[in-house]
Formats: C-alpha cells, sequence, structure tokens
C-alpha cells in the first residue's frame, strides 16, 4: 500500500487532547503509522483541543479542520485566528462542505483561503 499513494492523511480519534496519558496514547499510535505509511496530514478538530501544548511535544503533520454549523467555533477565520496564533506550526485543512453548510456563497471558502492560505495542506471535497 505504501507505494500506491503518494500523499495520505488521517483523521485523528474525537478525543479531548490535552497533556494526559491517552492523548500520549494516541500520538504515540499515530507516530507508529506515520512510520508506516506517507502519512502527510493528521486532521485533528478544534473543538477536540483542550491543551495546544501537547502539539509541542510530538513532530507529527497536524492540521486544523474548519468545522461546520453544528459546532458551536472554529468555523470562520476569527476562531481559527485565535488557534493559530496559539499554534504556529500546525497547518489548515479547508474542509469545503464545512464552508458551504455555513455560507452557501461560499465566500467563507475564500476567506478562509485567503487568510490561512499558507498553512493550506488539504481541501476536503464531499
Amino acid at each position: 500500500m505504501k507505494q500506491n499513494f503518494s500523499f495520505c492523511s488521517v483523521h485523528a480519534p474525537t478525543y479531548p487532547y490535552q497533556d494526559d496519558e491517552n492523548s500520549h496514547r494516541i500520538f504515540q499510535y499515530l507516530q507508529n503509522i506515520c512510520s508506516i505509511l506517507p502519512i502527510k496530514n493528521i486532521i485533528i478538530h478544534p473543538d477536540h483541543v483542550v491543551d495546544r501544548n501537547i502539539f509541542k511535544k510530538y513532530d507529527l503533520p497536524f492540521s486544523i479542520e474548519n468545522m461546520d454549523e453544528r459546532k458551536k467555533s472554529g468555523q470562520g477565520v476569527e476562531d481559527l485566528s485565535k488557534i493559530f496564533e496559539k499554534a504556529p506550526n500546525i497547518k489548515f485543512t479547508l474542509d469545503l462542505q464545512h464552508a458551504f453548510v455555513n455560507d452557501p456563497t461560499m465566500q467563507l471558502a475564500k476567506d478562509l483561503h485567503a487568510a490561512f492560505g499558507d498553512r493550506l495542506v488539504e481541501y476536503h471535497i464531499s
């Protein structure tokens, strides 16, 4: 399988990530996966992050994904800017379906791309 794909990404499990035993166990598991497969992006939902400092302890290709209307935060430029200010090494996954359900004109998608294009590692299209 390794040779069949030049780009692989995974969604991290849903968990309130912080400096605890379970978070470390999950991140160690993700490290193992990255040593076997060419994982270029590990996607995390911003509302699942309790303590961003945990990301500093692991050299993994994390990105934050914009959220849909069901979430309380993480949809727009302002919300995501706060996250990226505190976690400057984390990249960005732009979920176009999430942007569309928040703004059917797709101006939000354009705004997110303009604001975070330098961090963009992946588009989700569904």
